[in-house]
């Protein structure tokens, strides 16, 4: 089946909000929790809007990742700056992982950071989350500082990650 990423729309409400409660458990696994009432539908409706509203300003990116017609995870540009730069982040549920899915989507989300003129990305993956630090490395990023935090009160490193995209070259028909 094909992947694709799409560009985050108010109609995919429903099926955006259906996954992130799918898979609450299991992202809450790898990353600090939204809390409850990320999961009531009036804040999550919400919330929504107001990732629209920073996509529509440019700020940042949001895109649904499809394979065929289910929704897989969500991939992430954000902090767009004019310099040309953004930061990366993805969440892929349950049944899609361990398949190379994150690994896929991370590419087709760099291409798209290619074609809206980004030249560098970073991104940030906890030493808790192996699965993640290779997706990173796989697409091209290069670990540059590590950071130790705490959170659900336990201690853990972050890793930062930087991966610089060629300027994509014009096609020649």
């Amino acid at each position: 089946m094909t992947r694709q990423l799409k560009l985050l729309h108010a109609s995919a409400e429903a099926v955006l909000y259906e996954f992130e409660r799918k898979n609450r458990a299991y992202f809450e696994a790898f990353i600090p929790s939204r809390g409850d009432d990320f999961y009531r539908p009036e804040v999550f409706s919400e919330r929504l809007q107001q990732l629209l509203a920073e996509q529509e300003r440019g700020e940042d990116r949001y895109y649904l990742y499809y394979e065929g017609e289910t929704l897989i995870g969500r991939m992430n540009l954000t902090n767009i700056t004019g310099e040309g730069t953004a930061e990366a982040g993805y969440r892929i549920g349950a049944a899609a992982a361990g398949n190379g899915a994150a690994t896929a989507g991370l590419a087709l989300l760099l291409n798209e950071a290619a074609d809206i003129g980004l030249t560098t990305v970073t991104a940030r993956a906890t030493v808790t989350n192996p699965a993640s630090v290779k997706v990173l490395e796989r697409n091209g990023f290069v670990p540059h500082a590590v950071e130790s935090i705490v959170w659900n009160g336990m201690k853990d490193k972050l890793h930062h990650y930087t991966c610089h995209i060629p300027a994509k070259r014009p096609s020649r028909s």
